[in-house]
């Protein structure tokens, strides 16, 4: 009777610690900030934390003892699976965009090889991250262009001057009338050019803001002008 009260008591002991570990576990994955799963040997999903139900926008029911592509259908990252598996390595850095609810979002995916053949799967998502440097870079080319326009502004400025002065002093001359003409049109033109230079600059132009009486109809007629070529 002693020994199977003791066997009985180590076997209460027992549960009591297994119990003990997967409140342990389970306050561990509802703490991190990252979606996790559990895949074992077979590709079924065995656990996964709240932070995966709410960026995958999935239900429990959906995801335990599915396997992970009918879950989650991304080729990388069943590959990545197989390649843990078999090397029984850590793998990182896996990207993949991935469509939620009709929302691209891009995740990387690192995958812990563990006991009995099992995968820890660990999802990060860096949508925004990815949309922040698309806007860096965004900018930075926009930077590049203006710079850009602003040296080729300037460098048609110096023989426009002279195109502009030239054609102002010979439309001051007694020509003849077709050659009259002519040059009217040259300075129009060659004016037209001008107005085109300067809405370049005021395009690449870095200004500081400033607070001030603004006719707003000149403010209109000037982007309407810097927008008309499209």
């Amino acid at each position: 009777s002693k020994r199977i009260g003791s066997t009985f008591a180590n076997a209460y002991e027992y549960e009591r610690m297994q119990k003990k570990q997967k409140d342990l576990i389970d306050r561990i994955l509802a703490a991190m900030p990252h979606s996790v799963l559990v895949v074992n040997k077979h590709f079924e999903i065995i656990l996964a934390n709240k932070e995966f139900y709410d960026t995958f926008s999935t239900a429990h029911s959906d995801v335990i003892h599915k396997t992970v592509d009918e879950v989650i259908s991304k080729t990388e990252l069943l590959e990545a699976i197989k390649t843990s598996l078999n090397a029984r390595e850590p793998l990182t850095d896996i990207e993949f965009t991935y469509d939620i609810n009709g929302k691209a979002k891009v995740l990387i995916a690192s995958l812990v090889h563990l006991v009995d053949d099992e995968i820890l799967l660990i999802f990060q998502d860096v949508t925004k991250d990815r949309e922040r440097q698309e806007r860096l870079a965004m900018v930075e080319r926009l930077t590049n262009i203006g710079q850009m326009a602003a040296g080729l502004a300037h460098e048609i400025n110096n023989p426009l001057t002279s195109i502009v002065g030239l054609s102002q002093l010979l439309m001051q001359k007694n020509l003849a009338e077709d050659i009259q003409r002519k040059v009217r049109d040259i300075h129009s033109e060659a004016k037209r050019v001008a107005d085109i230079v300067k809405n370049l600059l005021l395009f690449a132009r870095q200004k500081n803001v400033e607070k001030q009486l603004t006719d707003i109809n000149s403010v209109i007629t000037s982007v309407l002008r810097l927008r008309s070529y499209e």
